[in-house]
């Protein structure tokens, strides 16, 4: 591989939750570049049960980021929001409902790490699991009766006056058991 470890751990150690961006649009096609390394995350079955719908529209962004009721300080200055819609068809039977969440987080992961190479921020935006709420998404987002959103994904230029918050990571000790 051209990318060695250590440069690989730098990467996931800079990438961080941003909150303040600068008021510049977002390229369609660094988003897509972005799309392209999610398309490659692991996937039960292959089945990708994902797709991102890519907000930029002023009114119905606001509309949305301010759904899951995390985003108060920030909503008004997110360049981009992304809702990452699973699909529940690719899985019919009860026992697999929660692979579509595993299978786009696997996803929104190295989206956000490809984000982070092509000079892009993202914060990763609970979604809270609320029928309202649902059924608003959905109305606004035009989702079929079978797709639920995972998460919603802010994405910008790192305002670089922003402040981002540290948050100390657990130790390899403190995560890892051998048996």
């Amino acid at each position: 591989m051209d990318v060695s470890y250590s440069q690989f751990l730098r990467l996931t150690q800079r990438r961080a939750s941003v909150r303040n961006f600068q008021a510049a649009d977002v390229p369609r096609a660094a988003v897509e570049q972005a799309i392209a390394a999610a398309a490659q995350a692991p996937s039960a079955c292959n089945r990708q049960p994902l797709r991102y719908i890519a907000v930029a529209d002023n009114a119905t962004k606001l509309k949305l980021a301010r759904l899951p009721m995390g985003t108060a300080g920030y909503a008004e200055g997110i360049p981009l929001m992304l809702a990452v819609v699973g699909d529940l068809s690719a899985y019919p039977f009860e026992r697999d409902r929660h692979i579509i969440y595993i299978d786009a987080s696997l996803a929104n992961m190295q989206f956000m790490l490809a984000l982070e190479t092509l000079g892009l921020a993202s914060c990763s935006i609970n979604w809270p699991d609320m029928e309202q709420r649902e059924r608003k998404a959905a109305a606004l987002l035009m989702l079929k009766p079978y797709e639920r959103i995972v998460m919603l994904m802010a994405v910008g230029y790192p305002d670089p006056a922003g402040l981002v918050p540290h948050s100390e990571k657990k130790s390899v000790e403190e995560m890892l058991t051998w048996m």
